[in-house]
């Protein structure tokens, strides 16, 4: 039996007004298994702190978030490798950047 995660379980919100998403927790539960709409908003937290580091991190979360909300159109294999293969390993990498 699989136990539901919810966004309080990933997301802290700081004092100062700043989100923090636990990074750990979606690399060992998968970001793909995560509810579609906990998944909206762990990404959308990635891309609010990687918009406070600039124009470029906020452009290589973006494009990561329309692959993501997408990846269903792309062939079989592509959609493997990215959701659960090198590329999705590398992929987290990037992201635990914009976690805080």
């Amino acid at each position: 039996m699989s136990q539901e995660i919810r966004p309080e379980d990933l997301i802290v919100t700081e004092q100062d007004g700043t989100r923090r998403i636990n990074h750990d927790v979606i690399e060992s539960y998968g970001l793909f298994n995560l509810p579609r709409a906990t998944m909206r908003q762990a990404l959308m937290v990635y891309y609010d702190n990687a918009s406070r580091q600039g124009r470029g991190p906020a452009q290589t979360v973006r494009t990561f978030i329309t692959l993501a909300s997408s990846i269903t159109r792309f062939p079989r294999q592509v959609a493997i490798n990215f959701t659960r293969g090198v590329a999705y390993r590398r992929n987290m990498r990037m992201l635990r950047r914009f976690s805080r």
